[in-house]
């Protein structure tokens, strides 16, 4: 199954994800590794109440995203605050024992984690 999003990462920066026009939502999903708690944020324009029109993960925090459920389409972007180098940039699906640490801390959400992860 494709879908669209964004796989598995971590910035040292800030990233603020921005909402510009689609069919439906995105969810973020973001993992908090110390309180093993990840947080689903909806990014679009559809809902009021439940979409927001962006969106910051703090520096440090892993991140993946995905088109929300009946959603085929969004235009969608991201700024980086310092700007993006990609020195401080870190993609799951390079570190496999991360993978297998954040599985186990996550045990509900492995399916999740590897689609984020498997990313194409």
């Amino acid at each position: 199954l494709k879908q669209g999003g964004f796989p598995l990462h971590r910035l040292s920066g800030d990233e603020i994800y921005h909402y510009y026009a689609g069919d439906g939502p995105l969810t973020l999903f973001v993992f908090d590794l110390e309180s093993a708690v990840l947080r689903n944020v909806s990014i679009g324009a559809a809902v009021p109440g439940r979409d927001r029109p962006q969106y910051t993960i703090p520096g440090g925090t892993w991140t993946g995203a995905l088109l929300a459920p009946g959603a085929t389409w969004a235009l969608t972007g991201a700024s980086t605050v310092p700007g993006f180098d990609p020195r401080d940039s870190f993609m799951a699906s390079d570190n496999a024992s991360f993978v297998s640490e954040l599985r186990a801390l996550f045990p509900h959400d492995a399916r999740l984690i590897d689609r984020l992860v498997a990313f194409h």
